[in-house]
């Protein structure tokens, strides 16, 4: 088992030594790049960027680690993201690409890799792509921040075809609707209610089975199965292209850069 510390900035990615072997290790790819164990690599575990109100709902016994109050003076403050979108980037990135700082999904999977703009995402919900053999679906949270990657294969499903995945609509329940059971109200009680939006969910073309964010099916002829996740990272654009030189960009049919 090896501790980390941070040792410095490369290329303005995090930079770290274990302090067994006092190799050097570079954060965005997990390898050793120079003492004892160059060459070797970390395994990467999937992780994700959410906010708490979705962690909550979705781990409602989960628990939160507590600031340590003679550390909270070298935390990041509020806002850190912001003040560093302001800074240049070290490392340049092609004309008619996403500018160096906007983030994208990076995805590397079957020794390939791909990048897929953040913007993009936002705008469509889901994106559906093949890297490698893998197909694959980006998926935006119920929260409009959580990005998560599934493999876009059902389980035991042989052949190179993959189902097709869209946001399912469901009409919100009506303003004022009282719950079942309740005491009718006079025209003077009542009071106008505020709509409940419809639930997070996405549908399948294979059988209209019904899907959450978690990936697992909840209603329809795939329920009970989930899809595979896949890691990711929500990452600037230049730092990805960097480490990843040989990525494919992701451009949506129909919008031009």
């Amino acid at each position: 088992m090896l501790h980390f510390y941070l040792a410095g900035i490369n290329d303005q990615n995090f930079l770290m030594r274990d302090r067994e072997t006092g190799s050097w290790w570079q954060q965005v790819t997990g390898a050793a790049i120079a003492g004892p164990l160059r060459g070797a690599r970390l395994e990467l575990l999937s992780s994700e960027e959410t906010t708490f109100g979705l962690w909550r709902e979705e781990n409602p016994a989960g628990l939160v680690l507590a600031p340590v109050a003679s550390d909270e003076k070298s935390y990041a403050h509020a806002g850190w993201q912001k003040r560093l979108a302001k800074d240049p980037a070290v490392v340049p990135v092609p004309k008619n690409s996403p500018r160096p700082r906007d983030l994208v999904v990076g995805v590397a999977r079957d020794g390939q890799a791909a990048a897929y703009p953040l913007a993009d995402l936002r705008n469509r919900g889901v994106i559906q792509d093949t890297l490698g053999g893998t197909p694959l679906l980006i998926a935006l949270g119920p929260d409009q921040t959580t990005v998560r990657v599934f493999a876009r294969r059902f389980a035991g499903a042989q052949g190179p075809a993959a189902p097709e995945f869209f946001r399912a609509v469901a009409a919100p329940a009506p303003a004022g609707q009282q719950p079942p059971g309740a005491k009718p109200r006079s025209p003077a009680q009542a009071k106008p209610a505020a709509a409940t939006p419809p639930a997070w969910a996405l549908v399948d073309d294979a059988g209209a089975s019904r899907w959450n964010f978690r990936g697992c099916a909840t209603a329809g002829p795939r329920r009970g199965e989930c899809l595979a996740r896949i890691p990711s990272l929500v990452e600037d654009w230049f730092d990805w292209l960097h480490y990843h030189p040989a990525t494919r960009l992701y451009r949506a049919p129909g919008l031009s850069r």
